[in-house]
């Protein structure tokens, strides 16, 4: 007999230690897909497009293969913003180390206001 609709759920690590090992690895195989920045600022490959579609073909293009790059500029521009409100940093700081603890650990679907609501439920 079959489960339909069941979703499999991987280990979870026991130990604190697992914890943070699988958050280095998974931040170092994310900053690996980072691009070159000498090629990104390429004054070769800056030319304006010609047609409008061709415009978003680019932009298109440009921002997935340089995702990871453009996601380093704009973390380093909101620390920046957040230097000047260190309270605010403070709350960003505490807010991001709870929630890469708390996650992973996460075994049960959250209950928001009564209705039942997971990830499948997210887009």
């Amino acid at each position: 007999m079959t489960k339909y609709g069941t979703i499999p759920t991987a280990a979870h690590p026991s130990s604190d230690s697992q914890i943070i090992s699988n958050i280095k690895g998974r931040i170092s195989s994310t900053l690996a897909t980072t691009r070159s920045w000498k090629e990104m600022i390429q004054s070769q490959s800056l030319c304006l497009p010609t047609t409008f579609i061709e415009y978003g073909c680019r932009i298109k293009m440009n921002t997935g293969y340089f995702r990871m790059n453009y996601v380093i500029i704009i973390l380093f521009l909101l620390f920046l913003s957040l230097l000047w409100h260190p309270i605010s940093l403070i709350v960003l700081a505490a807010t991001m180390t709870a929630w890469s603890f708390l996650y992973p650990v996460q075994d049960y679907p959250s209950l928001i206001s009564s209705p039942l609501s997971s990830q499948m439920m997210l887009p």
